[in-house]
């Protein structure tokens, strides 16, 4: 049954400016009528980090997890979005936010090291294998969009990463923890 599915992820959820320069954008490209589609609530929006999978148990997994999270070291930093996007070019394409080139590193980096982590605890068999790309998709639009358009750049300061829950349509966060270096 698809409701005892628990989708967990670790994120970083947009600070209080950021999520605010969100809204503004998402509001600024549903007034334009370029992207027309299913928009994410703004409880939902997040950036991806490291994917753990779809599970019926997780239990194990969210000890396992919590455990690399808790020796992660990253410095806290700064990121730049500047453009939305789609992935592909189908029905229902993720609309995302992408980074500023020079934006990328840090996000990159916090995605190697926490891989790392979660190989030691033993949860490597549930990472992605696909190369890392940071985004934060607003919207699942009904066609995809021919070229990125360009924003107001939205600056995000990243200071805590989250252990997500996705379950039964809703997202809660299982526990947080500081970037420090």
């Amino acid at each position: 049954m698809a409701s005892q599915v628990h989708r967990l992820f670790f994120a970083l959820k947009p600070d209080a400016a950021a999520a605010e320069a969100i809204a503004r954008t998402v509001e600024m490209l549903q007034a334009t009528q370029r992207i027309r589609g299913r928009w994410l609530p703004p409880a939902k929006l997040h950036l991806t980090v490291q994917f753990l999978g779809d599970l019926t148990a997780p239990d194990a997994i969210v000890q396992r997890a919590r455990s690399a999270a808790e020796s992660l070291r990253i410095a806290p930093f700064e990121s730049t979005f500047d453009r939305v996007a789609s992935f592909s070019r189908r029905l229902n394409s993720p609309c995302v936010l992408r980074c500023a080139p020079g934006s990328e590193a840090s996000l990159q980096e916090l995605a190697r090291e926490l891989a790392v982590l979660l190989s030691a605890a033993g949860l490597g068999e549930y990472l992605e294998t696909r190369p890392y790309v940071p985004h934060l998709t607003i919207a699942y639009a009904q066609n995809a969009l021919p070229e990125p358009i360009a924003i107001e750049p939205i600056i995000w300061q990243a200071r805590a990463i989250g252990l997500v829950d996705s379950h039964g349509g809703q997202h809660a966060q299982i526990d947080s923890w500081p970037l420090r270096p």
